[in-house]
């Protein structure tokens, strides 16, 4: 190759660079937007584990719009909840890959949390539940997590004696009370953010 040709290639990589990075300080300004993500293709359905902000998850008869996004990580592992508002409604939905794809919604309830913490058993509306596991995970969130806020949550997990499930979690000195059910794959879909916006 000619010396003619070398100084061409390494102008135009020296462009391409320049463009790039260029293109990623205006979208870090607010200057443009950031590139959407790309299209589903036909027959193609977007994973909970691919939720975004303003991404639309119907649920039997109501569309929830994603607000709200926090990511756990405890010990090398990570799952998500979502914050999904349809009015007045909200609730979290809980998506974790732990060997498969687990995915629960879960709505606040009004349980008194003693004190001292959280015992080993709890009831709640007729049923006994008994802890399963707990632990503290760290915490960074997106969007509007409503009172879910700071740097780490610590968290109580209840099973009931039919599959019934309870979440316990303290966020600073707070505790907050959740009752949670699965939901099964083919009872939900989700329309992607970005085209309902058109």
């Amino acid at each position: 190759m000619t010396l003619f040709g070398l100084i061409l290639i390494g102008v135009a990589g020296f462009a391409m660079w320049m463009y790039v990075k260029s293109g990623k300080k205006a979208v870090e300004a607010g200057e443009v937007s950031p590139p959407r993500r790309p299209a589903l293709g036909p027959g193609e359905a977007k994973s909970p584990m691919d939720l975004a902000l303003n991404d639309i998850f119907q649920l039997l008869d109501q569309d929830f719009v994603v607000e709200g996004k926090i990511t756990y990580r405890e010990d090398g592992e990570e799952w998500w909840e979502f914050r999904l508002v349809d009015g007045d409604d909200e609730a979290y939905l809980c998506v974790e890959d732990d060997d498969e794809l687990e995915v629960s919604l879960w709505r606040e309830i009004d349980l008194e949390i003693p004190a001292s913490g959280p015992p080993e058993s709890l009831s709640w509306e007729g049923v006994t539940y008994r802890c399963a596991e707990r632990g503290e995970a760290s915490v960074t969130r997106d969007g509007r997590t409503g009172r879910k806020s700071g740097l780490s949550c610590a968290y109580w997990d209840y099973e009931g004696t039919g599959g019934e499930m309870l979440g316990v979690e303290r966020w600073g000195g707070t505790y907050e009370a959740w009752s949670g059910r699965d939901v099964e794959d083919g009872r939900y879909d989700i329309l992607p953010g970005d085209l309902v916006e058109g």
